[in-house]
């Protein structure tokens, strides 16, 4: 960048230095001047990008939040809202898993893009080491990047060798609940308006889910 700057203003130097002295000023204030348009023409261009995908962002978490709200079964309440979080993110693969209120175990309740089966669950919170458990235990975002070292990430990365995910918490109050996790057998940054946005979305869906889930219970009940 240095020697772009240097190359484009070396000629404009040269010039002024064979003009008379008042010249040279008034050369000198329209380069300067020129410049600093130049530098707020690229910040403003840079601020609307970054207002328009963090507006895009706030639309996917209100979208996501709504089709929850509107369900009434869970794994569909779990699985679009999962749905809009990969297409805005451009990521091939998320699963979402909850803690079995009676069995403490992580138990899948969505999959999407990935190697994962519809009956695998994984060991309980305590004996969880991977991403998944860690969002859970502590109610922060886990991430990883790197090689694909356990059947769990193997299966998130489609099968390849390397994987890049991260997993939040799916949280009602202070207690964790569950996580979504989104992943990609590329290596990608997560920017904080889409780490925000997932967390965002684990909130509203611990909500959710603790709310179907007793719907669901009051129904075999009945039953």
């Amino acid at each position: 960048m240095t020697e772009l700057i240097v190359s484009l203003f070396t000629p404009i130097a040269q010039l002024l230095s064979h003009l008379p002295f008042a010249v040279q000023i008034v050369g000198l204030v329209v380069v300067i001047l020129t410049v600093l348009q130049l530098a707020t023409l690229a910040y403003n261009t840079l601020a609307r990008w970054q207002i328009a995908r963090h507006t895009r962002g706030l639309r996917v978490l209100t979208e996501a939040m709504s089709r929850a709200n509107r369900s009434f079964v869970l794994k569909t309440a779990v699985g679009d809202s999962l749905d809009l979080v990969l297409a805005h993110l451009q990521l091939p693969a998320g699963v979402i898993y909850l803690v079995d209120p009676d069995s403490r175990q992580l138990v899948l309740a969505c999959v999407r893009g990935s190697g994962v089966s519809e009956h695998d669950s994984l060991p309980s919170i305590l004996g969880n080491d991977n991403i998944l458990g860690e969002a859970i235990k502590t109610g922060a975002p886990a991430r990883v990047a790197g090689t694909a070292d356990s059947g769990y990430l193997r299966a998130l990365s489609g099968g390849n060798a390397r994987v890049c995910a991260i997993s939040v918490p799916i949280a009602s109050g202070t207690r964790s609940i569950g996580a979504l996790t989104v992943a990609s057998p590329r290596y990608r940054a997560f920017t904080d308006d889409e780490i925000n946005l997932m967390t965002g979305l684990g909130q509203h869906l611990g909500v959710v889910v603790e709310n179907l889930q007793m719907i669901e219970a009051m129904r075999a009940q009945m039953a």
